[in-house]
């Protein structure tokens, strides 16, 4: 576990088949059920992402990354399982105060069945959007919170086609200061 991994523990892990699943803002990893032992690698590791571009400019920056964050969770479906990876941190003023020079967040759809197998990935437009939280699917569309960060920030609904990674459509649902 790394160190950035251990404060605070925010991970709930999901069981797929003989699998218990967890993932973290950078990676997913797979665990036999019955014994607990890392499947796939000896770290259990089936896909992760580079840590999100942080400088720092002081501890409290580096103590605004992890406070709040979002829960990492992920979805299954058949044999794929869905998740939100990437920096918990959202909206471009935020992301400035941190010292984050860019939005680092994808949604990926890593199919079980074929040891990991990166078959789906999305990112947010630009970084005045941001996936808040994992994904859920239905047959062949994918749909996710999204936050978009302007003057007023607005709560958007999106979907995407599993197949084509492409977004199928976005629909504001509410705005807030």
């Amino acid at each position: 576990i790394e160190k950035s991994d251990a404060v605070p523990l925010r991970y709930h892990p999901i069981v797929v088949g003989n699998q218990v699943l967890v993932a973290s803002s950078r990676r997913v990893r797979a665990f036999d059920l019955a014994t607990g032992k890392p499947l796939v690698h000896a770290s259990g590791e089936l896909y992760s992402v580079p840590p999100p571009p942080v400088v720092p400019s002081n501890q409290q920056a580096a103590h605004a990354v992890v406070a709040g964050t979002a829960h990492y969770t992920m979805t299954a479906h058949g044999s794929t399982v869905y998740a939100r990876l990437g920096t918990s941190v959202t909206g471009k003023l935020m992301q400035r105060r941190v010292g984050m020079r860019e939005n680092s967040q994808q949604l990926v759809g890593l199919d079980l069945a074929r040891d990991g197998l990166l078959t789906f990935q999305a990112e947010p437009d630009d970084a005045t959007w941001a996936f808040e939280g994992p994904p859920v699917c239905k047959g062949r569309r994918l749909f996710v919170a999204m936050r978009h960060s302007d003057v007023k920030p607005r709560t958007h609904v999106a979907c995407y086609d599993v197949d084509t990674g492409e977004r199928l459509w976005r629909t504001p649902v509410c705005a807030a200061d």
